[in-house]
């Protein structure tokens, strides 16, 4: 059976190489104040820094949670890299929009516990939307689980 996948094909790179790149550019920034800069001018790069810091935690956070999604007639499948799990398609409850670009998916998983999966469309599909409309890969999904 043919897979219809939910989650960007960017999941990777959003979930581990933008936080890495981010997180690391913050370190060098503060790291560099201490060795390269002359005393006079420390103070204006660790306000920088601390920036970069708390920007670099604001723009990962989100992030941390989003897997890959996918789904066939039957289950539905996510993945965070490390293992993928599956679930009967008819346990899905809902699936909401979630800080503006993320969508979440509800369900119960196998042990009858509810849980939830964070994940980011397309992003060509969102930006044809311009982020307003659900996009259409959502709606079909929509459509299957109700």
């Amino acid at each position: 059976m043919k897979k219809a996948v939910l989650s960007s094909t960017l999941t990777f790179i959003y979930k581990f190489v933008i936080p890495t790149i981010l997180w690391l550019f913050s370190i060098f920034i503060i790291t560099g104040g201490f060795t390269f800069l002359p005393k006079e001018h420390q103070e204006l790069y660790y306000g920088f820094g601390g920036f970069m810091f708390v920007f670099s935690a604001l723009i990962t956070l989100p992030l941390i949670p989003i897997k890959k999604v996918s789904y066939d007639s039957q289950f539905l499948y996510y993945s965070n890299y490390k293992n993928q799990c599956k679930v009967p398609l008819k346990n899905s409850k809902e699936i909401r929009r979630w800080l503006f670009y993320f969508f979440k998916i509800d369900f119960t998983n196998n042990q009858g516990k509810s849980e939830s999966i964070v994940f980011m469309p397309h992003i060509s599909e969102m930006m044809n939307s311009m982020g307003i409309q659900t996009p259409k890969s959502i709606v079909q999904f929509k459509s299957k689980i109700e």
